[in-house]
């Protein structure tokens, strides 16, 4: 059986540099290839690095959000319009899935 592959702190890097620049997934895992130890298939790429790209991208989605939401209280036009779009959709989004809860359960 094939040993498992190592977690790298050079893949990492690599990694979490790639997502702060906005690199997809595919490119990323392209342009590591030429580090020791980098996963070559996506499903290696997150069970070793999994963590450690969604904490990354939370914490680049927790800032955009800041973001919007401090220029919607600045009186932003689009940013008011975006942050509301944003609840209605979340909200239409739970009333779909209560109703779909409802219908297979009759």
């Amino acid at each position: 059986m094939a040993e498992a592959l190592p977690y790298s702190k050079t893949v990492e890097k690599h990694i979490l540099e790639c997502i702060q620049g906005g690199i997809a997934i595919r490119q990323m895992i392209a342009s590591m290839q030429h580090l020791q130890n980098a996963p070559k298939s996506l499903s290696t790429m997150y069970k070793i690095y999994g963590s450690y790209i969604e904490l990354e991208r939370a914490k680049i989605n927790g800032a955009v959000g800041r973001k919007v939401i401090d220029q919607a209280l600045d009186g932003d036009f689009k940013s008011q319009e975006y942050s509301y779009g944003l609840r209605v959709v979340g909200h239409l989004h739970t009333l779909l899935m209560r109703l779909s809860k409802r219908l297979t359960l009759t």
